[in-house]
């Protein structure tokens, strides 16, 4: 696996995790919970995921 291959799949992790989470925060207040809310938080944890692989291994 190249580095960049491996920087891309270790920066999914943090984006799945933050995605799921927002979906159990809207379903605990009531909200809907709708494509583009989990889609701006998963961006944001692969954002996360990838500053830190950067950091990390870079």
């Amino acid at each position: 696996m190249s580095k960049l291959t491996g920087i891309f799949v270790f920066s999914l992790i943090p984006g799945i995790v933050v995605a799921l989470f927002s979906i159990i925060l809207s379903l605990a207040q009531n909200e809907p919970v709708t494509f583009i809310s989990v889609f701006m938080y998963f961006l944001i944890g692969i954002v996360i995921g990838f500053v830190l692989v950067i950091l990390r291994y870079g």
